[in-house]
């Protein structure tokens, strides 16, 4: 069988899917990869381009009566949420009336902004990794930055105004859901459950090749990538597991059980 999957090709990604893309597992199903950025892996979901898709959490509840949230893979996580960065801002009141770069209108990062920044803004929306270069040439007064912009920004002389990440974990107690994987629920639910247990298995095998993962984020030294690796791939990559499933919900408002993957009777 084939299936079209398409993920970032942010390190967390590459190492997560490493042993599927290169065919170091053995199986029937032959997944067909391909490689965006998160706001345009957003939008083909929003057109239903892929069997299989990366997306951000926040996207979720506007294709939630077409995909299914896999229990593997997705990106959650203490300490790791976006960052609002500015060359000469300081506070989240300073915001007020200022030009924000925002990684893309359904990112969790733009979710996390409004939630936590009740401020009148003018919000462009640009590549993530646009952000600071428009910060440092003016374009802009501050940004969200996401993926490894946290390790990096220093090296920019840009300032942290918040970890919103943090503002997060605070109010709730629970992980930021940054990024999920989501399948067409067309899909049997065997199939599902499949590719599920193969993308647990590609976590799971080693060794993996760095300079495979470095060939993606050619922008990025092997530090970086190690800690963004080591930031972004935890054990809600591996399962979601109740707590995880519980944050996705309340990041959401959605009760739902049925837009987790758990077993084939909830899979159309």
């Amino acid at each position: 069988m084939n299936l079209n999957i398409a993920i970032s090709t942010c390190p967390n990604d590459i190492y997560i899917f490493y042993a599927l893309i290169e065919k170091k597992i053995s199986t029937n199903i032959n997944l067909k990869f391909s490689f965006y950025d998160i706001e345009e892996l957003n939008n083909y979901c929003l057109k239903h381009k892929f069997d299989i898709i990366k997306i951000s959490a926040n996207l979720y509840k506007k294709v939630k009566n077409n995909y299914i949230i896999l229990d593997a893979g997705s990106a959650l996580g203490f300490n790791c949420g976006p960052l609002i960065v500015s060359k000469y801002l300081k506070s989240l009141s300073s915001l007020e009336n200022k030009r924000i770069g925002i990684p893309g209108e359904n990112t969790t990062a733009n979710r996390l902004f409004d939630i936590f920044v009740n401020k009148k803004v003018e919000k462009i929306f640009m590549r993530f990794d646009k952000i600071m270069p428009a910060i440092i040439e003016g374009k802009i007064d501050a940004g969200v930055i996401i993926h490894e912009g946290r390790f990096v920004y220093k090296q920019y002389n840009l300032l942290k105004i918040a970890d919103l990440g943090e503002l997060w974990e605070k109010k709730t107690g629970k992980p930021i859901p940054l990024g999920i994987i989501v399948a067409k629920k067309n899909l049997s639910g065997k199939i599902l459950l499949e590719v599920n247990d193969l993308i647990k298995k590609s976590i799971n095998f080693e060794p993996k090749d760095m300079n495979f993962i470095k060939n993606f984020a050619v922008e990025m030294d092997e530090e970086t990538i190690k800690n963004h690796i080591k930031l972004y791939v935890n054990k809600f990559s591996y399962s979601l597991g109740e707590t995880g499933r519980e944050a996705i919900r309340e990041f959401l408002g959605l009760k739902e059980e049925k837009i987790f993957l758990r077993g084939e009777e909830n899979v159309s």
